[in-house]
């Protein structure tokens, strides 16, 4: 799908992460990556914390779904990280008002409905 195509353009946010571009709900300034490779939005940049031994991003974020086209359902976003090096506290990623490369294949987290 082109993002000219979308109708979500003047409404949402965009990233783009490992050659895709992500469309998002327009409150959402920050996408990042936790250790399985789950994708979350947050309005304010995410800082990690420690709980007991185990470190994650800090709360208030919301998983990004996206329709899954064999199940025509909302299914949360999830990067493939096996293989590569464990530097999910690295992964944050700004969104931006426009797409900076149209030519990335477009996953619309912003339909939900």
């Amino acid at each position: 799908m082109s993002h000219k195509n979308n109708d979500n353009s003047k409404t949402a946010r965009y990233t783009s992460i490992d050659g895709i571009n992500y469309a998002v709900p327009p409150y959402i300034k920050y996408v990042c990556e936790c250790k399985r490779g789950f994708l979350y939005g947050k309005a304010r940049k995410p800082e990690i914390v420690i709980h007991g031994k185990n470190k994650e991003w800090t709360p208030e974020k919301e998983t990004l779904h996206a329709r899954n086209q064999a199940f025509k359902m909302l299914w949360p976003l999830r990067i493939d990280v096996d293989g590569r090096p464990d530097d999910w506290e690295k992964r944050v990623f700004t969104t931006t008002i426009d797409i900076q490369n149209a030519s990335l294949p477009l996953i619309d987290c912003n339909d939900l409905n």
